[in-house]
C-alpha cells in the first residue's frame, strides 16, 4: 500500500496507531473527537514522512483530523508556529536537527518499537 507516492509499512501504520491513541482519539488542533476510530483522524507529519530521520520521531508527528491536516498542508507558517509552541524553541531546534541527520529506514527496528510502545503505554496487542 502507498500514500502520497510513499509505501505505507508496518512501521507507519503502528507509529500512526500510537499518535491517535496517545491523543485519545482527538485531533490536536480543533480537539473534534473520534469515537469510530478507523475514519477521519490523521498521523500529520510536520516533516514529510519522506524524510527517513524524522518520519517515526515522535516530536514531528501530532494527530489532526482531515480538516485540520489539511489546512495546516497548506499552511505551513501556522503549522511552524502551531509546532514551536506544542515543541518549545529548544524542542523545535531539536526537531531540525533531527530532520538534518542522514539515517537509513529501519522498517523492523521501528516497527518493534511502536509494537512495545503500544503494548506499555495502552495495552494493545499488534
Amino acid at each position: 500500500m502507498s500514500f502520497g507516492g510513499i509505501k505505507v509499512t508496518s512501521a507507519d501504520r503502528l507509529c500512526s496507531l500510537y499518535v491517535r491513541y496517545k491523543a485519545k482519539w482527538y485531533c490536536e488542533i480543533c480537539g473534534m473527537g473520534f469515537a469510530n476510530r478507523h475514519v477521519g483522524l490523521h498521523c500529520s507529519h510536520y516533516f514529510s514522512r519522506s524524510r527517513k530521520s524524522t518520519r517515526y520521531h515522535l516530536p514531528n508527528l501530532i494527530a489532526a483530523c482531515v480538516n485540520c491536516h489539511k489546512y495546516l498542508g497548506s499552511h505551513h507558517t501556522e503549522y511552524e508556529a502551531m509546532m514551536r509552541k506544542r515543541l518549545g524553541e529548544k524542542g523545535y531546534r531539536d526537531l531540525l536537527i533531527q530532520w538534518n541527520k542522514v539515517e537509513k529506514d529501519d522498517v523492523k527496528l521501528w516497527t518493534l518499537i511502536y509494537r512495545k510502545l503500544l503494548k506499555d503505554d495502552f495495552g494493545i496487542k499488534v
